[in-house]
């Protein structure tokens, strides 16, 4: 199972990308809002009702495959989120996956440390693991895409990491995804 966490400022195209592409991937997503309520307004106004709240992902004790952060600029607000922190802190062998501001985010839970890592430019000089830029960059478990123009590259990237090449290949190509811009 993946676990997609929102708050509120969150990236919707990020967030909202990556729960599709991992779903036509038949692969079990559930959103947590980082809030008390289930609904999650991102940054451009648009609502989200969660699967669950943060406490109740807590109480219920998931062991997920991987966690997802979107980015956005409500995520800036959950580096002092201490839920959120040992969640990712103590993920020991759980494959980890932010996207735009969330690498910075990630940084400050200790998750990103000696990593090769891409983020969106205006947090580059704060990441703690070593910028290579690109869209999308895997080093071991963890996962970090640039910005919401990333958002379909990270989402294939997540699905190769859980269930390999040939599916992630199959998935870019039923949505008819071509980086070259081909017009074909």
């Amino acid at each position: 199972m993946v676990i997609i966490f929102l708050t509120e400022g969150f990236e919707e195209f990020e967030a909202v990308a990556s729960i599709d592409l991992l779903r036509r991937a038949n692969i079990d997503v559930k959103t947590v809002s980082v809030t008390d309520e289930r609904t999650v307004f991102g940054g451009f106004g648009i609502g989200v009702i969660a699967d669950m709240t943060i406490s109740e992902y807590v109480s219920a004790g998931i062991e997920p495959e991987m966690l997802v952060l979107p980015g956005g600029r409500g995520v800036f607000k959950l580096t002092d989120d201490a839920r959120l922190k040992e969640i990712f802190s103590s993920a020991k062998d759980t494959k980890i996956a932010g996207i735009c501001a969330a690498p910075y985010v990630l940084g400050t839970y200790g998750v990103i440390e000696g990593k090769k890592v891409t983020a969106f430019p205006a947090v580059v000089s704060k990441l703690a693991g070593e910028y290579v830029g690109g869209s999308v960059v895997t080093d071991g478990r963890i996962t970090t895409a640039r910005s919401a123009g990333s958002a379909i590259d990270f989402g294939i990237e997540l699905v190769r990491i859980l269930r390999g090449e040939a599916a992630s290949k199959e998935l870019a190509e039923s949505i008819f995804y071509d980086r070259t811009g081909s017009t074909e």
